[in-house]
């Protein structure tokens, strides 16, 4: 959690709007749905703040989804399509990291640590119930084994002072 939260915590690159609207007043051209899956499961590489292709209109994504319809039109699979910009772009311009090699980990950490919690949780109560289950035995010996308390002449005196109290 501590990992996480100085994560959420370090400061983020801030993107000035300036000269963004010219760069980005483009419309988007999505002729069908195969396109769509294509275009949104890979990031523009132009520098902003790296949206999808399905969503930045800037002159670099247009080029990039006419690439792509060239390969769509040449034959290509999505997995080939997808390789070979990531060949050109590296992971990081994949929209959802692979599930290969050391970025399973990406995958894998968070089950680990939920499980890790979970296992170190059942032994804490199993811990505290162990705990509470002694003291438990330990007070009801003590209470069976205890010597009743001598009663003496200030005892007395003070059960009938009370007696007289309650009326």
């Amino acid at each position: 959690m501590a990992l996480g939260l100085l994560l959420a915590l370090m400061p983020a690159p801030a993107y000035a709007q300036s000269g963004m609207d010219d760069m980005h007043s483009h419309t988007i051209r999505i002729d069908n749905e195969h396109e769509r899956d294509i275009f949104g499961s890979l990031r523009c590489m132009c520098g902003c703040p790296r949206d999808l292709l399905s969503t930045c209109s800037c002159e670099s994504a247009e080029a990039a989804r006419e690439q792509i319809r060239r390969e769509i039109s040449a034959g290509m699979t999505k997995e080939q399509i997808l390789l070979g910009y990531q060949k050109v772009h590296g992971t990081s311009a994949l929209a959802v990291p692979p599930d290969t090699g050391a970025l399973r980990a990406i995958y894998a950490v968070p089950l680990v640590a939920f499980l890790g919690g979970a296992v170190g949780l059942g032994l804490t109560v199993r811990r505290w119930q162990a705990r509470s289950a002694s003291r438990n035995a330990k007070a009801l010996r003590s209470d069976t084994l205890a010597v009743p308390a001598k009663r003496d002449e200030y005892d007395a005196r003070l059960d009938d002072e009370l007696k007289d109290l309650d009326g």
